[in-house]
């Protein structure tokens, strides 16, 4: 077990149900305009299942980000080595 006090300054929380597993990482789905885009999380600093304290360098306080259809929009954008979006509705 690793805590790290205080938090990274360019620690945020996010809700846990937008954390999705890509192989060995996670990725989370932010919305970028009219779009969405994958997010790579660089690192998970805990997970409560009610948020979770991530570090992800594109991912800025304020964004929107996908906690219901990750699924879906995981089947149709590529992961974040081959950036991609779909438009938001």
């Amino acid at each position: 077990v690793t805590l790290l006090l205080p938090a990274p300054a360019d620690a945020l929380a996010i809700p846990a149900q937008a954390l999705l597993p890509d192989g060995e990482r996670h990725v989370a789905y932010a919305r970028d305009g009219d779009r969405f885009r994958a997010v790579r999380i660089t690192r998970v600093l805990g997970n409560d299942g009610v948020h979770a304290v991530v570090q992800a360098p594109t991912l800025r306080p304020g964004m929107d980000v996908v906690t219901r259809g990750t699924a879906a929009l995981k089947a149709l954008l590529p992961t974040p080595a081959a950036p991609a979006s779909v438009p938001a509705q």
